[in-house]
């Protein structure tokens, strides 16, 4: 008696094969969905962080507090002014929540002038995503 020899592969190869390669898909499919997410909230970020600093510019810009809250780019910021310690809040076009804390600082104002720590956190729904911190110097 004489066997046939078959060439192919069998049911239980193909199954097993088809599952491998449908496991290594899933995990490819994974990192390209969670290096989707890191790369929007790395542009999240870097818009945070240029709207802080861009911020931070126009205050320092201005020469007196008065004039910081007559600025144009403030006019629709909900303030808080306690002594001379200034709090504004503001929203952008694209839903960030911008806080601006002036704390003044009289260890290093004088007569000639007021100095204030600027603090600006950017917030979007709620949570924290980036601040940026530095002083101004006011001028009498």
């Amino acid at each position: 008696m004489t066997y046939k020899k078959h060439e192919g592969f069998t049911l239980v190869e193909i199954i097993v094969s088809v599952a491998a390669l449908s496991l290594i898909c899933a995990l490819v499919l994974q990192l390209f969905l969670l290096a989707g997410d890191v790369n929007k909230r790395s542009e999240k970020k870097q818009h945070a962080v240029l709207t802080a600093a861009s911020v931070i510019e126009i205050i320092k810009t201005e020469e007196s507090l008065e004039a910081l809250l007559d600025n144009d780019s403030f006019k629709d910021v909900v303030s808080t002014v306690s002594g001379k310690n200034v709090t504004l809040v503001r929203t952008t076009t694209d839903g960030m929540i911008v806080s601006i804390i002036l704390g003044y600082n009289a260890e290093y104002s004088s007569e000639n002038g007021d100095h204030f720590e600027i603090s600006v956190s950017i917030y979007d729904q709620n949570s924290l995503i980036y601040t940026l911190e530095g002083g101004v110097y006011f001028a009498k």
